[in-house]
């Protein structure tokens, strides 16, 4: 809209339609359906191998075992595009020069800020926690009961923001980056979702981040997507949960790892990515918590009991 005087705003956009088969969420979660059939109807019910303690980033380096392979079937490779594709959206947000889009250092300031805002989330979402007890069923009552003795820990999780000294850069980000916010077409992927969270304000859906964030969102994304179908009863049955649970954690790491390793494969090196990967994982490992603690905050709002377990099951796996 052209005024003659003062601001133009934009009214509408116009778009392109993108033929496709459904989201990279409704993929994922039939893809995960037919891993726990593979993991229910094995004669031997042995849980798989202990996963690696170290950062999700360090597990680009790892390979899976040969048995989770053969039980994700094609998933990790048809997964790879997906971390393509966000690699160039990043690269392409970071190379625009308008001073709107134009990427910043990442300073020290804004790291102990961000530290300050990961702990004043932690103490919100944990008040919401408790005040919700007696609204959630026993199963997520339990596991809420867990995840609020474990205040120390998760602030804990947040200090090495406070002693690192990365050089990185913030830069526009997707904001808002998840499974069901990329359309699949048989092969490869778009994102869609620009438009950021619709409860947060424009100034703060604008605002300049690392990149690193939208990696954590995904990973989130795909631990969502195990748990979930975990918790389904059509899928798996309550006789079956504990021999499943394993899988749903080797089942998510993987599909995370494999998704990290095809982004990184085609971002670094970049100036929005920290050199050293132990400074990448410090900011990683942060927003991947703060996205768990995001996901708990937006359940408990919902009521859905069971939607609850989700995300306090992810916490506990983080810290």
């Amino acid at each position: 809209l052209r005024h003659a005087r003062g601001a133009s705003p934009t009214v509408g956009l116009v778009h392109d339609y993108v033929a496709n088969v459904g989201t990279a969420w409704d993929f994922t979660i039939a893809e995960l359906g037919r891993f726990f059939s593979r993991v229910l109807t094995r004669q031997s019910a042995d849980p798989p191998p202990a996963l690696p303690t170290a950062s999700m980033l360090d597990l680009m380096s790892h390979s899976p075992s040969p048995l989770t392979l053969e039980l994700m079937g094609h998933y990790l490779q048809a997964i790879e595009p997906l971390g393509f594709v966000v690699a160039e959206l990043h690269s392409a947000l970071a190379s625009i020069r308008d001073p709107e889009l134009a990427p910043e250092p990442y300073s020290t300031l804004d790291r102990r800020s961000k530290y300050q805002s990961l702990r004043n989330l932690s103490g919100k979402v944990l008040r919401s926690l408790r005040e919700a007890l007696p609204r959630l069923n026993e199963r997520a009552r339990h596991e809420a009961e867990i995840v609020l003795t474990k205040e120390g820990d998760i602030f804990r999780h947040f200090e090495p923001l406070l002693s690192s000294k990365m050089a990185t850069q913030r830069i526009r980000v997707h904001g808002d980056l998840h499974l069901g916010n990329a359309l699949f077409n048989g092969k490869n992927f778009v994102l869609t979702g620009f438009d950021g969270r619709g409860e947060r304000t424009l100034s703060e859906r604008k605002r300049k981040r690392s990149p690193l964030r939208d990696l954590a969102g995904m990973v989130r994304s795909f631990d969502f997507a195990a748990t979930k179908v975990l918790l389904d009863s059509s899928r798996v049955r309550e006789s079956d949960f504990e021999t499943a649970a394993p899988w749903a954690s080797e089942w998510a790491t993987w599909a995370s790892a494999a998704f990290l390793r095809a982004y990184f494969a085609k971002a670094v090196p970049a100036p929005f990515i920290p050199a050293d990967l132990k400074e990448a994982s410090i900011l990683f490992d942060a927003f991947v918590l703060e996205r768990a603690l995001y996901q708990l905050q937006v359940q408990i709002d919902e009521q859905g009991p069971e939607s609850v377990l989700i995300p306090l099951l992810g916490i506990l796996r983080l810290i």
